[in-house]
């Protein structure tokens, strides 16, 4: 128990000190350890003083990468603490109490933020979660930035993250909490000498997303400065100040830092809001702006147009206007004296409008029938004492509160923002501005020149949106033909960030499986089409390894029609079908030491519609074809990457077998043009992976007597025969060619009853235990489980009866030859890994490498064997194009899943096999 003198009782907390007289834990050893963080010191080796007397030494050190460390105090409430020399104390006791009350300010003294859950004026608990606090800002923190913050009254740990900044500059956040989009309004009665009351809205943009509103620049709202600012404030320095402010408030809400986050605000906030978006420039989602601010000249330029459609000016002025001034009416030369007069008569039809809503007239605030006595009302709520100790604002730091202050010293530095918006545009962030149309001092004239100026193609023309069968507006998208992301203009807007509902469902358990898995699954839908007709099904494993920076691997199984779950339970996946006899119960599931989820995130999706648990909502009007699935399953990547942002930086590879080698080359360059055309994020393709491609009928399959003859299946007279008869075409025979066909027919009968897909694997019946493909059969009874589909999340409406490969789905193979595509993805640089089974006949090594060579790329790493604990796992060499070729294994890698491993995870790590 410990006492100190003048304290009534025991203290009621553990109290630890330290001095110079310690030699339990003496000060050199401290000095030390303080030394050894390598600090440099910024308040050197003096005295502390009480009353002028010495109370002990003191010296600061700072990290040079460090804001805050222990400081001298001026006034504030540490002047307080001077007043603990008068207090009836002993000497050493004050010191003891000074320490204490300097570590108590300390604490206080860092970042405040408090939970608010009464509101005085807003009667009961607030039916949202609000916080309100403060961030330093500034090497020493001496700009305090006042925030509110409101959770998402939907989904806070999913749905989008917006900051949302007002104009003026000057303008406080409260405007937007309490007038454009926040859950609270003022209540509209005349003010009566007490506290106005508050209103819950309808309309609130936290239904679907949490907001912070900030106060900015310093001066504005609850925000101050605790030391003159040696640099005036600016467009350029706010970007700077507020991107800082969210990298510090992510730092203390790292709950919300993987949320989609966008940046928004209004009016003046259009010069400040795009700079901000460069600023902070990656990883984040986009912006949103109304009625924004954005070159003088343009918008000023625009008000007479806008007048005239508003039929505020006559036809023969604008014609005149238009005629003498030449589209300049801002920065009118002095000597043109006839546009200046006409310019004047302008501004006489004008005087007097409302130019920020025409059709509300201008009035006294002061007017209860006033639109803008809720402005009135705002003022005496925000300055009233029990509203701002709720708030927990900083009395000492803030005088009345103002809704815009207008007189804070302040630079323009940023004459036009279309800049920003361009390289935001080239960066791929997507933007929704939207304009009022009754608005004349950022007419959406001018934001539609702008907008234009910037060259991007329309996607989706002008046209009304609506509400309950009613206009609400008009819109049209733009989009850059070099662009990912497309810019919409709007007039007004619906409150909210919408977000399709794709499902998607985390699975811990699965059954069959022994315990909880040992890695992280996903399962779920992404919607593919105009109207999210198809819905495709997929399976995500995160990598074991460091899911945030490993690479991310799309699998494809071949067919086509054969479900993902091929790839999952019998190929690279974590878990395969225990090998025991089925006894009528869901067959077990076991752990795989050959996943190649080890060093890769992986997605297995089910491709194309109707295979494995994917589904179509309504008849299809075109037939799935290869063209087709590299679209979809382009789009398939978009949408899942919008909704895991948190991989959208990571290498992306795409990859598959079989079948998928008509597919997958496609995909990849579908997404290398849709990473320069397309209106979404650019994929960070970095490669792709094919195991025994099927590439070209006609090379595949005119390959496989010269691999017959090579592994002995027919003998050197019939191949010579062959060679010499057919000259190398053994698949389109020439009809009359009598002697090539009764060659070829010599051959079949060699090698009929041969398992084509693995030589060295007989045929045999999969309801046979003792059949290698008997694991095709139990992957049927466990797929059809109710219990596995239920954990699986699937939709029992959309399908039937699993079946591993669906190969009545009706289906165009529109291409023919994949080769153009290696040729092209070559070209664009991007590294692949091809590898055979050297015991597969179906897709034979000789063929895939005859279409290799025909790339006509330089051979930078001949033919070698690859080993494997020093035995030879295979064989492979690597060209000019970064095309790396291997064999080993089957038809697939479920044949040799260890070396498969072993082979991908020295590809994809950037290592010679």
């Amino acid at each position: 128990m410990l006492f100190l003198p003048g304290f009534d009782g025991p203290l009621p907390f553990e109290l630890e000190t330290g001095g110079d007289h310690d030699m339990t834990v003496p000060y050199l050893g401290t000095q030390a350890w303080i030394r050894s963080l390598n600090y440099s010191i910024v308040d050197d080796w003096r005295p502390w003083m009480i009353n002028d007397d010495i109370a002990g030494e003191v010296d600061t050190q700072q990290s040079l990468n460090q804001r805050k460390g222990p400081s001298c105090f001026r006034g504030g409430s540490m002047a307080n603490l001077c007043k603990i020399g008068e207090w009836p104390l002993p000497i050493k006791e004050k010191r003891l109490l000074l320490l204490f009350l300097q570590l108590v300010f300390l604490i206080q003294n860092a970042d405040l933020a408090s939970i608010v859950k009464y509101l005085p004026g807003f009667d009961g608990p607030l039916p949202f979660e609000l916080e309100t606090g403060y961030i330093g800002i500034g090497e020493k923190e001496e700009v305090q930035s006042f925030y509110y913050f409101i959770k998402s009254e939907r989904n806070p740990e999913e749905d989008p993250l917006l900051i949302w900044l007002s104009g003026g500059p000057g303008c406080s956040s409260i405007s937007g909490l309490l007038f454009e989009n926040g859950p609270l309004a003022m209540k509209l009665d005349v003010y009566n000498g007490t506290l106005p009351s508050l209103v819950s809205t309808t309309y609130s943009w936290t239904k679907t997303s949490s907001i912070i509103y900030l106060d900015q620049p310093v001066g504005t709202g609850f925000s101050y400065s605790r030391s003159h600012l040696v640099n005036k404030l600016s467009d350029s320095g706010e970007a700077k100040r507020i991107h800082e402010f969210i990298q510090k408030w992510l730092g203390k809400h790292q709950e919300f830092s993987s949320n989609p986050f966008y940046v928004g605000g209004d009016s003046y906030s259009g010069m400040v809001v795009p700079a901000l978006v460069q600023e902070i420039s990656k990883g984040k989602h986009g912006y949103v702006l109304g009625s924004p601010m954005t070159e003088r000249k343009i918008d000023d330029n625009h008000r007479i147009p806008y007048a005239h459609g508003m039929a505020l000016i006559s036809d023969e002025l604008y014609e005149s206007l238009k005629r003498i001034c030449k589209g300049e009416y801002t920065y009118v030369d002095p000597l043109n004296t006839k546009c200046l007069k006409l310019v004047e008569e302008y501004h006489k039809c004008i005087d007097g409008l409302n130019l920020y809503n025409i059709l509300q007239p201008w009035c006294k605030h002061e007017n209860p029938d006033c639109f803008y006595y809720r402005y009135v009302l705002s003022t005496y709520w925000a300055n009233d004492k029990t509203v701002r100790k709720a708030l927990q604002i900083n009395e000492e730091s803030i005088g009345e509160w103002i809704r815009c202050k207008h007189d804070i010293p302040y630079t323009n530095d940023i004459i036009s923002n279309v800049p920003y918006h361009k390289n935001n545009s080239i960066s791929g962030y997507p933007s929704l501005i939207f304009s009022g149309d009754h608005d004349m001092v950022v007419p959406y004239l001018g934001t539609q020149a702008w907008i234009r100026y910037l060259n991007y193609s329309v996607i989706d023309d002008w046209r009304p949106w609506m509400i309950s069968d009613q206009i609400a507006g008009e819109g049209g998208i733009h989009q850059n033909t070099n662009q990912m992301k497309a810019l919409s203009c709007s007039k007004e807007q619906e409150s909210g960030l919408h977000h399709r509902a794709d499902s998607a469902s985390i699975v811990k358990y699965l059954p069959g499986f022994d315990g909880p898995l040992p890695f992280e699954l996903e399962t779920g839908y992404i919607g593919i089409g105009e109207k999210d007709e198809v819905q495709l099904f997929y399976y995500f494993i995160k990598s074991e390894r460091n899911p945030e920076e490993d690479p991310l691997l799309l699998w494809l199984s071949g067919g086509p029609g054969c479900s993902a779950i091929s790839g999952l339970l019998l190929e690279n996946g974590p878990l395969a079908m225990k090998l025991d006899v089925y006894n009528g119960t869901v067959p077990p599931l076991v752990s795989t030491t050959y996943s190649w989820t080890k060093s890769s995130s992986i997605l297995y999706l089910d491709q194309p519609v109707g295979t494995g648990f994917s589904y179509s909502r309504t008849h299809l009007v075109n037939k799935p074809s290869d063209l087709g699935e590299a679209k979809q399953i382009h789009e398939f990547l978009q949408k899942w990457l919008g909704k895991h942002p948190e991989f959208s930086s990571n290498s992306f590879y795409a990859g598959g077998d079989s079948y998928s080698g008509k597919i997958v080359p496609a995909l990849v360059q579908e997404i290398s043009k849709g990473n320069y055309q397309c209106c979404n994020p650019p994929i960070n393709l970095q490669g792709y992976v094919l195991g025994n491609p099927v590439t070209d009928g006609k090379i595949d399959s005119n390959h496989r007597i010269p691999y017959a003859h090579g592994m002995a299946f027919i003998s050197d007279e019939l191949y010579e025969s062959l060679k010499r008869n057919c000259k190398g075409e053994y698949t389109y025979v020439d009809p009359l060619n009598t002697k090539c066909l009764e060659l070829i027919d010599e051959y079949h009968k060699c090698i009929d009853g041969l398992n084509l897909y693995s030589i060295l694997q007989p045929w045999c019946k999969t309801e046979n235990p003792d059949c290698y493909y008997y694991r095709c059969l139990l992957v049927t009874y466990w797929a059809n489980d109710k219990t596995v589909r239920k954990a699986l999340q699937i939709n029992e409406e959309s399908i039937g009866e699993w079946v591993r490969c669906r190969y009545g789905i009706p289906y165009t193979y529109d291409i023919i030859s994949s080769v153009p595509y290696h040729k092209n993805n070559s070209i664009n640089g991007y590294p692949s890994l091809i590898f055979s089974g050297d015991h597969d006949m179906a897709v034979p090594y000789l063929g895939t490498q005859a279409w290799i060579r025909a790339l006509n790329y330089s051979i930078i790493d001949d033919w070698r064997p690859w080993m494997i604990n020093d035995q030879i796992a295979g064989y492979t060499r690597t060209y000019a194009n970064k095309m790396t070729f291997a064999t080993g294994g089957g038809h697939t890698p479920e044949y040799k899943p260890d070396e498969s491993s072993i082979m991908f995870q020295r590809w994809i790590n950037g290592q010679p096999l």
